[in-house]
């Protein structure tokens, strides 16, 4: 009996651990764990957003399908990819979050459906019932296949693949028709309510990007009236809404609604993260005034995918990011196969190098990250309502142009003054040191240029620096004087003194927020100095925002540019 004690321990051990909500896996207990039985297996990084977004989805049904272990012998385990690099690389694994299904030991697919709780239970149940079926089938006598099998077979395997989109219309969607048509390749689809205004307007626009994109990309669209619960299963909380699915993943558009947006939005989202190019590819695909990211290297064995694919989904909507093992371009920016591989960004006519040259670790990964994060920007950013909220409330400091579409003379000078900063500001490797250039078109957002930084329209040409991180702007140097677009030197000592806290700059908050600001500052510097201070201090100001809170009529500041879209 004492001798059986420590096996009975050992076995009650693992039960548990099989049993558990979900196994964190090294290698070992992977190949000892997904031996037997059904394991669904999360792949994911701790420095992606897209599986920061989905940890809560993947922790609820973790938890609350723990029953399917004894039920129907399906597990749930994780990687982290950060920590299990060599694991990862070994599943070939191309993007996070991966979820991959494997059944006894085998690899049997990636899982494409839509990241719900319904929606992975439903996959894995009907995993499960095939599995059932299959060994059932197993156990009977196995008959040849006659001739009219063969001849299907045959027929369905030498049938040539439809192509998507081929009429050039944008599908109507019912619940069975939208989960079927979503997991199988890209779509792009809108989210809409018949009696709401700007889906109205977006209408034809619509129809005419499913035309333009025949045989490229499919289109279609749910009405959330007649099919509520897709909706909510997608969470739309507004119309339209137009998300694209492509390869597990979700992206959601909230860019300007006109039909080149939209079809450069799909084609990008829908087409491969990293695009394989020569240097005719590169040079043709280059957008003058964007930024593109390209990985050189010198054939298969250094060709990092794994990695390379983990940043790109990062970075999807702000950069192109390309591949390519073509020596006319490690000539043409006169380098050398000895520099291989590499990593450089090109922009505004420029490259810029990564200073490293190993792609294979997480730690490799989350540098590259860090780097692309310091470089991404162009000289000069045009401000909308994708980008706002990071630039103007970002941690580095804006230098912001507020003038008209027509202001050419503007728009020179102030790329002028873009340049000489950002070459000054190449010195320094630090991201909070390194300003960005942008321009806010003051024809489109003149009502958020005198909501936010009270600039009026009679005002353009003007020039702020935004401190986003602090809430803050400035509009005057150390003389209060404006600046000026004519005096670039006295704007980026202006810069200067900002960053050092030289100058005092002007809130983007509201009365009764900048208030509480103060009080909270003063409640620090009161505590080093008397309780008796810190208490009177305390009720005194909360007397004062509450009048003022309760009487406040003005409208607060917003440092965000709406998203709204005038249609």
């Amino acid at each position: 009996m004492i001798l059986l004690l420590p096996v009975w321990f050992i076995f009650s051990f693992v039960t548990q651990l099989i049993c558990a909500e979900n196994v964190e896996m090294n290698k070992e207990m992977f190949d000892s764990l997904t031996s037997s039985g059904i394991w669904f297996v999360e792949h994911f990084s701790p420095y992606c957003h897209f599986c920061i977004a989905f940890a809560p989805t993947w922790k609820e049904l973790t938890e609350e399908e723990t029953g399917l272990a004894t039920t129907h012998d399906i597990h749930f385990g994780s990687i982290d990819c950060s920590v299990q690099g060599d694991l990862c690389h070994e599943h070939q694994i191309t993007g996070f979050p991966m979820l991959n299904l494997y059944t006894d030991g085998k690899f049997v697919e990636t899982y494409k459906g839509p990241r719900t709780k319904e929606d992975i239970k439903s996959y894995l149940l009907e995993h499960h019932s095939k599995r059932s079926s299959a060994a059932a089938e197993e156990d009977t006598t196995v008959q040849a296949p006659d001739s009219k099998s063969t001849t299907t077979a045959t027929a369905t395997k030498d049938s040539p693949l439809v192509k998507p989109n081929p009429n050039g219309h944008s599908v109507v969607f019912d619940a069975e028709s939208f989960k079927l048509a979503t997991q199988d390749r890209p779509y792009f689809v809108k989210f809409y309510a018949p009696w709401c205004p700007h889906c109205q307007h977006l209408a034809p626009i619509w129809e005419q990007m499913a035309k333009e994109l025949t045989n490229q990309i499919d289109v279609g669209e749910v009405n959330c009236d007649d099919h509520r619960d897709v909706c909510h299963q997608n969470q739309i909380d507004g119309f339209p809404t137009l998300k694209l699915f492509a390869n597990g993943q979700v992206y959601e558009y909230s860019g300007d609604r006109s039909l080149p947006n939209l079809i450069t939005f799909a084609k990008k989202m829908a087409g491969p993260i990293i695009k394989t190019v020569n240097e005719a590819q590169f040079q043709q695909d280059l957008d003058p005034n964007g930024v593109a990211f390209i990985y050189l290297h010198k054939d298969e064995s250094d060709a990092a995918d794994s990695l390379l694919e983990g940043v790109g989904k990062q970075f999807i909507d702000g950069l192109a990011f390309y591949k390519s093992t073509d020596q006319k371009l490690v000539r043409q920016y006169e380098l050398s196969l000895q520099d291989l591989p590499l990593a450089m960004i090109v922009k505004d006519g420029h490259y810029f190098l990564y200073p490293g040259h190993q792609f294979e670790s997480a730690a490799n990964m989350e540098a590259l990250t860090k780097w692309i994060q310091l470089e991404k920007y162009p000289v000069v950013s045009q401000v909308n309502p994708v980008n706002a909220q990071e630039l103007l409330q970002g941690e580095r400091m804006v230098v912001l142009g507020v003038f008209g579409k027509d202001d050419q003379a503007s728009h020179q000078q102030f790329r002028k003054l873009a340049e000489k900063g950002t070459g000054r500001d190449r010195r320094s490797r630090v991201k909070a040191d390194r300003a960005i250039f942008a321009q806010l078109d003051m024809d489109t957002y003149h009502d958020f240029a005198r909501q936010a930084y009270n600039i009026q329209k009679n005002n353009a040409p003007a020039i702020i620096i935004v401190d986003g991180k602090k809430k803050q702007y400035f509009n005057r140097d150390t003389k209060l004087n404006l600046l000026d677009i004519q005096q670039p030197q006295t704007i980026l000592q202006t810069l200067d003194d900002a960053v050092a806290g030289k100058i005092k700059g002007i809130s983007t908050l509201s009365l009764p927020a900048r208030l509480g600001q103060h009080l909270q500052q003063g409640y620090y510097q009161a505590r080093s100095h008397s309780y008796v201070t810190l208490a009177g201090f305390t009720f005194l100001g909360v007397l004062v925002y509450k009048v003022l809170s309760s009487k406040r009529k003005q409208q607060t500041r917003s440092s965000v540019l709406p998203t709204t879209h005038q249609d």
